[in-house]
Order: structure tokens, then sequence, then C-alpha cells
């Protein structure tokens, strides 16, 4: 047999790091081929720091990067600056295009993917007409639950290129077959989050026991917050809210990568009635989530999809919504998964109520259960086979 046909394929996805849902999502895909044992070498790819770095805007001319600001705004809940920022983004794109479009091309040209997986939003032209001509396929993968106008994701002209395009629900996939998507390039698998989530032993591991292993007392109420990676004031907020509950609850604050924040809340729960536990950055918090009693969040899409896959009820801080995250908390409310709170002098009001009525909780699990989460990485697996597949075969058939 020959040797090329004995090569690991390149798989290369594009990402930002503009919020953690577009690596997160790219990391999760990642772990689910290494677990799958494909042939593949995987790279994960920030397009503005390693392929437009000599043309990053904030960084060329106000000596900061665009994703930074982005992720200030974030960490601050400064979404008042999300409409500014989504314009600011779109308008760069536009005036940098060709000059993005040059840089891309030559740098698929020295790396020769097999296939290019673009999971962020403004830039799906640029791959789209830099991989014009050169026989390596092109995919897309939302990490939004939907598109929002005007559409970051979605353009007709990637939309046409595309070899595939998978998305989070059937709002997206109207969008996509909006776009010109046909339905054998549809790849309609829900959103893909880390494999860690369907493993066996943590679906069965019982509340009970995930309480022992991570030092919770057993009896007490437990709500759970969990605000991103870069934690955020609301945390604080919550923690400092919940201290009005009628009864002792046991507060898990998830800080993420905040260590400040962290170290605050630590300060603080010496003094608090409730049973206070700060923690930072982890990758067990899917098991986490079954010990507590609901989790609450921000809106964002795999946090929810995460909660969504260990069973876990959802409130929402809908307080301060990013656009793009607007959908996912109607979504939440509207299926019975959980509660959407718009002011956050609320949601002392909110947790309580579902910590007095038991039932209600019960129902929310029940239509999660009802839901099932699918792992979405294997749909999104099988695309990139047929694609690989598909791109081979051409090549073959042509020669090279």
């Amino acid at each position: 047999m020959p040797t090329s046909k004995m090569r690991r394929k390149k798989v290369f996805i594009m990402i930002t790091d503009a919020g953690g849902g577009h690596r997160g999502t790219a990391n999760s895909l990642k772990a689910a081929v290494e677990k799958a044992g494909l042939p593949w070498d995987v790279r994960i790819i920030n397009v503005y720091k390693e392929v437009w770095q000599s043309i990053e805007f904030g960084q060329r001319f106000l000596h900061v990067a665009g994703e930074d600001v982005y992720n200030f705004a974030l960490e601050h809940s400064l979404t008042s600056w999300a409409p500014a920022l989504r314009k600011a983004a779109r308008l760069i794109v536009r005036l940098q295009h060709r000059r993005a479009e040059g840089l891309t091309r030559r740098f698929f040209e020295a790396e020769r993917p097999d296939l290019v997986l673009s999971i962020m939003p403004f830039v799906n032209d640029v791959y789209a007409v830099a991989l014009e001509g050169m026989g390596i396929p092109f995919g897309l993968l939302l990490s939004d639950l939907v598109d929002t106008q005007p559409y970051m994701w979605l353009t007709p002209k990637a939309c046409h290129a595309a070899a595939f395009v998978g998305v989070g629900g059937e709002d997206a996939a109207d969008q996509a077959r909006e776009m010109g998507v046909e339905p054998a390039r549809l790849v309609q698998g829900g959103l893909v989050i880390h494999p860690k989530h369907f493993e066996p032993a943590a679906q069965r591991l019982s509340q009970a026991a995930a309480r022992r292993a991570f030092g919770l007392d057993p009896g007490l109420f437990t709500p759970m917050i969990l605000m991103g990676g870069y934690g955020g004031p609301a945390i604080r907020e919550f923690v400092e809210a919940f201290e009005a509950s009628p009864e002792r609850w046991q507060v898990v604050a998830c800080c993420g990568r905040n260590q400040a924040l962290k170290a605050h809340i630590e300060a603080m729960a010496p003094r608090l009635k409730n049973r206070v536990l700060a923690l930072g950055f982890s990758t067990d918090l899917h098991r986490l989530m079954r010990a507590a009693d609901l989790m609450v969040a921000k809106p964002g899409p795999a946090s929810i999809f995460e909660g969504l896959a260990m069973g876990i009820p959802l409130v929402l801080d809908d307080a301060a919504t990013m656009p793009q995250e607007v959908p996912n908390a109607r979504f939440v409310q509207a299926q019975g998964f959980g509660l959407s709170v718009r002011k956050r002098s609320q949601m002392l009001g909110a947790v309580g109520r579902l910590a007095a009525d038991r039932r209600q909780l019960a129902a929310m699990r029940s239509a999660i259960r009802a839901y099932r989460v699918a792992d979405a990485s294997q749909p999104m697996i099988a695309a990139i086979q047929g694609a690989l597949g598909h791109s081979s075969r051409r090549k073959e058939q042509h020669g090279d």
C-alpha cells in the first residue's frame, strides 16, 4: 500500500479565544476524536494569533488584542459593549478581508491540512475564499445554539462552500437551510460538549456519592453557581444575596480562572451563615453538577448543555446577557429545564422558591431526562470522516 495512504490526516480547527466557548468546543471535539482512536492529528489554531497576527487590528493600533477587550467585557458583565463590539468585528473583517484571505491561503498552502473546520463567527467567508481550488474540504460548526441577526456564522458564501455545517438545534438548522445548506450537508446533532459528560460512571453517579466525593454536606440544599471560565462579579453578588435565605444553604461558587474572585469569596466564607465552597478552574465540574440541587448560570450554550447532560435544573442569570445568548434563556424556560431571571435582585427569590418546592425541581429533572441530550461529537466526527473520504477519492481520481 502506498505510504501516502498510511499518512495520518491533519484536521485543523480554527478558533478565536474571544470567550471560552470556541476553544471549549474545539477541545471537546478533539477529546472525542482521541477517545475514538482515529488516525487524525487535530490541531486547534487561534487564527488571530497564529495566522493574522500581522493584521490583528487591536494589537497593531490599540496595543491590546480584540479578544482581550471582549473577554474583559465578559469578566466584568459589560454586556452594553456587545453591540459595538459586534459592529467593530464585522467592520474590521470587511476592511481586512483581502489581506486575511492571502495570509490564510499561504498558511494552508504551507501546512496542507486535510480538512479545515471553523468554530468561529464573522470570518467564514475568508476561509471559503482562501480554500477555493485547493482541494481541502471546509466544515463549519456553530458553538452557539442559534445564529442571531445580522448573521455572524451563516453566510451564503460560507454555507455554499462548506462540505458540512454542524448546528445545535432546529432553529439553527432552519437558518442554515435558509442560507442554502442542503439536508445532505446539514449535521443536526446538538451542541458538542466534552465526552466525559456521557461516560457511564459520570451518568450513574448519585447525588449522595458525588457529595461524599467533594466533601459536601449531604443534607443541605446546594445551589452551584457557574458563570463561565472567567467567573464574574455576579458570583459574589449571588453568594451575598443567598445569605438572606430562610434556611442554611450550601453554596458552591465556581470562579474559573478568576483567582481574585476565589480569594475574595474564601475570605468571606468564615463569617457567612451559609456554607460556601469556592472553586477555581476545574475539569471535574460535570461530577460536581451531580452533587448540586440546581445550577445558577449565565445562558452560555456550553454551560446549558453540560448541565442538561448531567441532569441538573437550571436557573439562568438573564440580567446581563450577550446578544447571541438571549435565545438560550428562552429555550431553557420553554422546554421546562429551568427558570430565566431577568433581574439579579430576583435571583434569591427564584432559587428560594425552588428550594421550598422540590416537586418543581423534580419536574425540571424529568423534562431534562425526556430531552435526552446526545453526544453531538459523534455525528460531527462522522461528517469529518465523510469529507475526508470524499476528498481522498477525488485526489485518487485526479491522480494526486
